[in-house]
């Protein structure tokens, strides 16, 4: 199958987010798409070699504090649990599937000229120019996507060494990306992963772990749970 009809896919096909929680901060609920044959065609059916999951240990310290090691204490915030999202994809880019998560209690972004988006990553993950990606819909329609490799990348400052934050300016043009104006509203946003083993180039092929998910302004989802102050 090719590149192009697993993109559509993963734009049309992703499961529903779901009922959003009145007064809940924004979250991110993982999906893990494997098409059916129907929903594939032209193509082949895709195959179970999608993971997406937050998992304890991978990731940033869940209270936004350091992760760096002191070798007189030790690492620090010793019980937090690092929830981090593992993106996976074992096997072909052109497999009909894909891993990912929808920002559910999404409260649409008016966009201004410094409207942002992003997320933290750890060094050595695969940071593609289609993946991960943001899907990005504007007034209830899809209007582009989001790859990691053309994000603007500093160091995260809860590990400098070991992570990278990757932002988005939302009023900036990017490659599958036209610069939203301002004023309109973001109105839905998704995190999907569907680069695989056979793509090389830009980190551990067809894999991936972010965190701190940025997804509305000053609040970041660090695990399972809901935004916090950033």
């Amino acid at each position: 199958m090719k590149r192009s009809v697993v993109f559509a896919l993963a734009v049309v096909l992703v499961v529903a987010a779901g009922v959003p929680v009145a007064g809940a901060a924004p979250g991110a609920r993982v999906f893990e798409f494997v098409g059916t044959a129907a929903q594939c065609a032209p193509g082949p059916a895709g195959a179970t070699i999608v993971t997406s999951e937050w998992i304890p240990g991978i990731g940033l310290p869940d209270n936004l504090g350091s992760n760096v090691f002191d070798p007189g204490t030790g690492t620090p915030n010793k019980r937090d649990q690092r929830q981090g999202l593992l993106l996976s994809k074992n096997g072909s880019i052109s497999d009909c599937s894909s891993a990912g998560a929808h920002i559910v209690n999404f409260v649409p972004i008016t966009v201004t000229t410094d409207s942002t988006i992003g997320f933290d990553i750890r060094n050595g993950s695969w940071c593609g120019a289609g993946a991960p990606r943001f899907n990005v819909y504007v007034n209830g329609a899809f209007h582009g996507f989001l790859g990691c490799f053309h994000g603007d990348k500093t160091p995260a400052p809860q590990d400098p060494g070991a992570w990278t934050r990757v932002r988005f300016n939302l009023n900036q043009d990017y490659p599958g990306f036209t610069a939203i104006p301002v004023g309109d509203a973001v109105t839905r946003l998704d995190i999907v992963h569907d680069e695989g083993t056979d793509v090389t180039g830009h980190g551990m092929p067809g894999l991936a772990v972010i965190d701190n998910i940025q997804a509305a302004p000053g609040l970041l989802i660090p695990n399972r749970g809901y935004a916090i102050p950033e």
